[in-house]
């Protein structure tokens, strides 16, 4: 999937609807996931990121979903 975004984004969902499928299997009935890891690198206090970073990083993520 190196170099291919849409497949990588593919993956990336099938991942999702298998672990959602995988805890309905077991009676999870909540799925937690941590939507703002893109910007995860950036909160972490070192090092210090530049301004506008995480705006950016969220933007990203709107685009993605």
């Amino acid at each position: 999937m190196h170099g291919n975004p849409k497949a990588r984004q593919e993956w990336r969902l099938d991942q999702v609807v298998n672990a959602l499928s995988a805890s309905r299997k077991v009676d999870i009935g909540a799925y937690a996931s941590f939507s703002g890891s893109l910007a995860w690198p950036y909160i972490h206090p070192r090092p210090q990121c530049a301004a506008g970073l995480i705006e950016m990083a969220f933007d990203e993520l709107a685009k993605r979903w």
